[in-house]
């Protein structure tokens, strides 16, 4: 053993002299060097001959592997671990920073949000993509939030949120659940309440 000691760290005084070893390399290469050393101790000198030759091709490969572990794997987990809902909701309005905020609030619990400005393009929308949850203003050109429900009523068993300015008179609260609204909220909209309303109607809610 104490022959196969020596003749290591001889063969690491040659690897030095040939430039392949720096004591001002990365952290990660002198791990590889420690590794090498002990490998060339406990083996002997046919594993030394062998790693002479190859040790450029592990100094330039080894760090790249160890790196892509380092950066990939907890990106893999995080997508394939997670449990934030994946559900797909449409979120309908004209006013452009209303959908912005409901939007920022979904995204950052995980839900996939698109976005409509009327009624007439969330029909659009929903005639070429499937969604688990619509949230609706009342008031917008061409076509309302009332009338988006009635047209979608049918054709699209989706559960809907109703926004509204202010509160509604009881005939249009009755005409929209009739309709299929699952729920009435007034601007300006709450996170935590809507992210609640969200969860309670799709089954999510884990508070």
């Amino acid at each position: 053993m104490r022959s196969h000691a020596a003749s290591s760290y001889a063969f690491m005084a040659v690897v030095r002299e040939q430039k392949y070893y720096n004591t001002n390399k990365s952290h990660s290469l002198n791990i590889i060097d420690c590794l090498m050393r002990h490998l060339c101790t406990e083996v002997g000198p046919t594993f030394r001959s062998h790693i002479t030759v190859f040790r450029p091709v592990l100094l330039l490969t080894i760090p790249k592997v160890v790196l892509c572990l380092i950066v990939y794997i907890p990106k893999y987990y995080d997508a394939s671990m997670t449990d934030k809902p994946l559900h797909k909701i449409l979120v309908v309005d004209d006013d452009r920073t209303s959908r912005r905020l409901m939007k920022k609030f979904l995204d950052a619990e995980g839900y996939t949000v698109t976005k409509a400005k009327n009624g007439a393009q969330a029909l659009d929308m929903l005639a070429s993509e499937q969604f688990d949850l619509l949230i609706t203003d009342v008031s917008m050109p061409r076509i309302g939030g009332l009338g988006l429900l009635e047209k979608m009523r049918g054709r699209y068993d989706i559960p809907a949120i109703v926004v509204t300015e202010s509160d509604i008179d009881s005939e249009t609260q009755r005409r929209s659940y009739s309709l299929g609204a699952s729920k009435f909220m007034v601007k300006p909209l709450d996170r935590d309440d809507l992210l609640f309303v969200v969860r309670e109607i799709l089954g999510k809610d884990k508070r």
